[in-house]
């Protein structure tokens, strides 16, 4: 889907979600929700918190998690949590225990275990199918924190990584959901704005030999939606 610009991507992406999220609560009685940090998803946010979604969606049922961190302080102007706390969350009525967040204050590895545990716990030992997964792609092809030059490793069975990677000058240490993880999803959505990313969707369009990270997202059994602006899809 390919949008105006970043106003009507995000309202697209808005009402994407509430539609899935009044559908799972009533068939399931709760919707997970995997949440990125960026630019592009910040429009979303700011969206989702003001009326009519923040009334719209059945929030009290949304379990909101973390596709990747930043090992930083839960407090610092890099961490993705901060971010998504305070341009949505703390503007809803979401209970505690259904913010999901990867505590990468304890350390790398004790995050990683403990982000694994939660998400087994939650999902009760089987695959974690989020119901929906919100990703980004940067200049480079990454998505969520896997990058194609970092330390990244998977296994079979491991849900959450931790990887190590410079870009653009952030911290490089940094836990994210694996390829396992977000390929279980029922629903993933591709969220791309600005004219800096044309060249890479091009590529990433035409990548038949997955050269780039986000091209390795493809939901075993789920839904794949890309939803760009006019920007970024201008070299397709």
């Amino acid at each position: 889907m390919v949008a105006e610009n970043i106003d009507e991507l995000a309202s697209y992406v808005a009402e994407e979600l509430t539609k899935l999220s009044l559908d799972s609560v009533k068939m399931n009685g709760s919707f997970s929700l995997a949440l990125s940090g960026g630019s592009t998803p910040e429009e979303l946010y700011t969206l989702l918190s003001k009326e009519p979604y923040s009334l719209l969606i059945p929030w009290k049922y949304v379990h909101v998690f973390w596709v990747d961190e930043r090992c930083v302080p839960p407090d610092d102007i890099e961490s993705n949590y901060r971010q998504i706390n305070d341009e949505l969350l703390k503007r809803l009525e979401i209970p505690f225990e259904n913010i999901h967040r990867i505590q990468v204050e304890l350390g790398h590895k004790q995050a990683v275990s403990l982000y694994q545990r939660e998400l087994q716990e939650f999902f009760r030992g089987s695959e974690p199918e989020f119901d929906l997964v919100i990703l980004g792609v940067g200049k480079d092809g990454h998505t969520a924190s896997i990058f194609s030059d970092s330390n990244y490793t998977e296994q079979v069975g491991n849900y959450v990584s931790f990887t190590m990677a410079n870009y653009e000058n952030r911290p490089g240490m940094r836990v994210t959901l694996t390829f396992d993880a977000i390929n279980s999803a029922k629903n993933v959505i591709f969220m791309v704005s600005g004219s800096e990313k044309a060249e890479i969707m091009k590529k990433i369009f035409h990548d038949k030999q997955k050269q780039f990270p986000a091209s390795y997202v493809s939901p075993s059994k789920g839904s794949l939606k890309w939803v760009l602006d006019r920007e970024a899809a201008e070299l397709l």
